[in-house]
């Protein structure tokens, strides 16, 4: 069974009563366990794909299921974590993390166990009591992270959640998302324009044209991990993929 499925996804907004064609027949199968990274440009509909397959938005047609069951709206079995951190700035890390917790209802010390646990897990345990203007902006999208993890979801659906950092905060923050993959072994589908994040990240690069938005080729990632940047093949498939880019303009 799929840890995440869509069929035929397509999606319209509506600008001045118009249509504006957003997706176009959108087919993906998310493996458990794997890890799955978006790649397309800028308006491709990257983000209202993943904002689908979170349960935000239901009006589209095609159908969209997490491990066999329609996705009718959010759940705590898929965590999301956007490009901001969007904590609350008048709530601790701590206290941020454990909101994601209210509907659980959970007693007091398991929220408090969690909460710790996966502070610690993104390296935020001395920080639990700090408030998201004490944080810097990786420390923030830790906090995020953690935010997302502490139900213990079986999905992590990302949306560019590095792309405002610096390039050095992005591949440390990278790695560490690896390292909470392995020791979690969630499903992971992450959003990006950034090539190389996905060749580094993913086990597939799947390629969005530019609107509406299609899947018009999915690239398998058979690197060994934990993977060299510039190994020959990870530049071989970056030329590869940057040539079918191009080729879209």
């Amino acid at each position: 069974m799929s840890a995440l499925e869509l069929r035929g996804v397509t999606k319209d907004y509506r600008v001045d009563g118009l249509p504006v064609p957003v997706l176009r027949g959108v087919n993906l199968d998310v493996q458990e366990g794997e890890i799955v990274a978006i790649l397309g440009a800028s308006g491709c509909g990257k983000s209202t794909l993943l904002r689908l397959a979170a349960g935000l938005d239901r009006d589209y047609s095609g159908s969209a299921r997490a491990e066999g069951r329609d996705i009718v709206g959010p759940d705590t079995d898929r965590g999301l974590v956007f490009q901001d951190h969007r904590l609350f700035p008048w709530l601790t890390a701590a206290e941020n993390v454990d909101l994601a917790l209210d509907s659980l209802g959970l007693d007091a010390a398991e929220r408090s166990e969690r909460v710790r646990r996966h502070l610690d897990l993104v390296g935020l345990a001395e920080f639990a009591r700090a408030y998201p203007r004490q944080l810097s902006g990786g420390m923030a999208q830790r906090a995020a992270i953690a935010r997302a993890l502490v139900t213990e979801p079986r999905v992590i659906l990302m949306d560019e959640p590095f792309g405002a950092l610096d390039s050095f905060l992005r591949i440390r923050l990278q790695e560490e998302l690896l390292r909470i993959w392995e020791r979690r072994a969630v499903s992971i589908v992450i959003v990006t324009h950034d090539i190389e994040e996905a060749l580094f990240l993913a086990d597939r690069v799947v390629v969005m044209s530019s609107r509406p938005g299609r899947i018009v080729e999915t690239v398998v990632v058979d690197a060994p991990r934990p993977r060299d940047r510039n190994c020959a093949e990870l530049v071989e498939l970056k030329r590869h993929l940057l040539s079918g880019l191009g080729s879209q303009h």
